[in-house]
């Protein structure tokens, strides 16, 4: 919420947001669709340890697994920022598992 929160208030662009799968009280999917829904140029790098089942990165996500190392951070960085603005997945499409 604190960054989605900042998101909104922030008066630039935001080339980039790097969010976890899962985290406490909520999920990082749910993060990247409010993000990108108002910011559609911006990029979503996701990290992830594991899958909680209720949200699952599409196989074309843009996907760090963890653990990774700062070097291995950064060249992701670099490729998901150097692809042209339409080419990698929708954060819009990310495939969903409902759990009761």
């Amino acid at each position: 919420e604190e960054a989605l929160g900042l998101s909104h208030h922030h008066p630039g662009p935001i080339s980039l947001l790097i969010s976890d799968v899962v985290m406490p009280g909520g999920n990082g999917c749910e993060v990247a669709r409010e993000f990108v829904r108002a910011r559609p140029a911006s990029r979503v790098l996701f990290v992830s340890g594991s899958a909680d089942g209720k949200c699952v990165p599409t196989s074309s996500a843009f996907v760090l697994h963890k653990p990774f190392s700062r070097q291995q951070l950064a060249q992701k960085i670099r490729e998901v920022l150097s692809l042209p603005q339409n080419h990698g997945p929708s954060v819009l499409d990310l495939a969903r598992k409902d759990t009761p």
